[in-house]
């Protein structure tokens, strides 16, 4: 109201309001079947499904449809094209230690050093 008197443009700050739910995450959940998260396990890598957009770096939870318990925790190889496991820190770096799938990503992106700029919300 004070910008209207004198003529001043003015806009309410509520209308430039993001949301968290509509920001990109930076990762994808993926359901295999038991032989193929089998195969991924015995060879550190697997294809990514032709159907979808991938990213270079995205993170995916890979889980086996029969059973989503059983979880890899991956990231999409820099040409988009299939799965590889992430950097194992379950020993922690300087102390620190992940607690959860996304500390887990974090961790690996800062531990890349392919990867120059990391976002973490």
């Amino acid at each position: 109201m004070k910008t209207d008197a004198p003529g001043l443009q003015a806009e309410d700050y509520e209308t430039d309001r993001v949301f968290l739910t509509e920001l990109y995450s930076g990762m994808f959940d993926l359901s295999l079947a038991e032989k193929d998260v089998a195969e991924y396990r015995a060879n550190g890598e697997i294809k990514l499904p032709k159907k979808g957009n991938y990213y270079a770096n995205e993170y995916c939870p890979l889980h086996e449809e029969t059973n989503l318990k059983r979880t890899a925790l991956t990231t999409v190889d820099p040409a988009g094209k299939k799965l590889n496991p992430i950097v194992d820190v379950h020993e922690g770096v300087w102390g620190i230690k992940p607690r959860n799938r996304e500390q887990h990503f974090a961790f690996d992106a800062l531990l890349d050093d392919r990867i120059k700029s990391t976002s973490i919300n």
